[in-house]
């Protein structure tokens, strides 16, 4: 179950280092870009894993579900997981999912279950109901800008450029 890289524990694999994933199948590693070789390169950098004291001293100890990077050098580097083998490379990449709109789901949209998410329910009831407001005291405002224009004009008519006609 944990590929010989961990024990199983209630239904799951506790791994042991350098490894991670749901059993135990992928090894964390710290690299860098190596500009003259062109490559990612792990030269001079150790992963450290949870439980790991960090080098920074003090007794700091690596966070739980977390990878450190300890690098002799000051190039940018970052942890990456890598498959171990060829195999596990190919399950990985035949293993991707991509998350589209079905035809399904298209038709669930006209029947919401509004039990289901009521959070988002209300959150969009909300933000409309905020919409609607906001129109209408814009609207308000507007009339009340014309009917203020209207009476400051001469004759009341609200036509014209806004400037007094001179009587001449």
């Amino acid at each position: 179950g944990c590929s010989g890289r961990g024990v199983c524990v209630g239904g799951g694999c506790l791994c042991d280092s350098p490894w991670l994933g749901a059993r135990c199948d992928l090894r964390a590693e710290c690299r860098f870009w190596n500009a003259t070789r062109a490559a990612w390169a792990g030269d001079g950098c150790v992963a450290l894993f949870p439980g790991d004291l960090l080098p920074s001293g003090g007794g700091a100890r690596v966070a739980s579900g977390s990878l450190a990077c300890a690098c002799s050098h000051l190039t940018a580097f970052g942890g990456v997981v890598v498959p171990s083998s060829a195999e596990e490379l190919a399950e990985e990449a035949t293993s991707v999912t991509f998350n589209t709109l079905s035809t399904d789901d298209i038709a669930n949209l006209a029947d919401p279950d509004a039990a289901a998410n009521p959070t988002v329910y209300i959150l969009v009831a909300a933000l409309a109901a905020a919409n609607a407001l906001g129109l209408a005291v814009a609207a308000c405002a507007d009339l009340g800008a014309r009917h203020a224009r209207a009476q400051v004009q001469p004759g009341g008519d609200g036509g014209g450029d806004g400037e007094g006609a001179a009587k001449g």
